[in-house]
């Protein structure tokens, strides 16, 4: 296993991790700040008020703490990538205060945020480094309250991977119909072999497997209304599960299993028109 040489960094971005309390639909995340090899700053989400963010909560404490001494040149530690875009601007707070490097762990899974900190980080030449795997394992499994029952994917086409437990059906992915439509079906997943998986739709949406076709564009509309609709369905690799509710179809197609680290790929169109009872 590689370790690098500034884990402990790493390490003590989870300790300030540790201390956030249990806010629903938020994840944990903590941070610090390094400058010279020396630890200046720490953060975590929540520590000043629900809403505040542990990189600009570390940025303002390494402000007040080095007393109008820049701040440039410091490397910041974050367990989760820092968002972009958001009323919070992390990584827009961290290219004003000329960070040079940024280490981080796992990427934000809300699609809305999802990489976008990352990109814009990369474009105004912050270097980017990630934490020892084993590490990263780590903080998924202090968040995997917030993984397991909050993953998104934002349509109407789109592709994303969730995390699920192997014989148990705990973990939940909501398909949005679009960004400007917040209508959505969501579903579970557990383990059935090496090449298929339980889904399981969350009431009162319904799920079929459509054993005749692998690619969405020859599954025509007028088709979708003819399937045997059930809470639950056998999905193999490359097939495709129909998921109905009163709102439309979304059709969703199991791309790949991740068996050693439990992952299911899938990709996912809507199809948002009235269904005929």
């Amino acid at each position: 296993m590689f370790i690098s040489s500034d884990r402990k960094f790493m390490e003590a971005a989870i300790e300030e991790m540790k201390k956030c309390h249990n806010i629903p639909h938020k994840p944990k995340v903590g941070a610090i700040i390094v400058i010279n090899d020396e630890i200046v700053a720490t953060g975590y989400k929540g520590q000043t008020d629900k809403n505040s963010h542990a990189e600009i909560v570390a940025i303002q404490n390494a402000i007040s703490k080095c007393d109008g001494i820049s701040i440039k040149g410091a490397t910041l530690y974050s367990t989760m990538e820092p968002c972009f875009e958001t009323n919070a601007k992390c990584s827009e707070t961290i290219v004003e205060n000329g960070f040079s490097e940024v280490v981080f762990g796992s990427f934000d899974i809300n699609p809305k945020i999802k990489q976008r900190g990352y990109n814009y980080l990369k474009s105004k030449g912050v270097k980017l480094r990630g934490f020892d795997q084993d590490l990263n394992q780590l903080i998924d499994q202090i968040n995997e309250e917030f993984i397991n029952n909050f993953q998104r994917s934002v349509g109407p086409q789109n592709q994303c991977h969730f995390p699920y437990k192997q014989n148990q059906n705990e973990s939940t992915l909501e398909l949005i119909f679009s960004s400007s439509d917040s209508r959505s079906i969501k579903i579970k997943c557990s383990s059935r072999d090496d090449n298929s998986v339980y889904l399981y739709t969350i009431q009162p949406a319904l799920i079929a497997r459509s054993n005749e076709y692998c690619d969405f564009e020859k599954l025509d509309n007028s088709l979708l209304h003819f399937y045997d609709f059930d809470h639950h369905a056998e999905i193999s690799e490359n097939e495709i599960a129909v998921l109905k509710s009163s709102d439309g179809f979304i059709l969703v197609k199991i791309s790949k299993i991740n068996r050693d680290n439990p992952v299911v790929h899938v990709k996912f169109e809507i199809r948002n028109f009235p269904i005929n009872s």
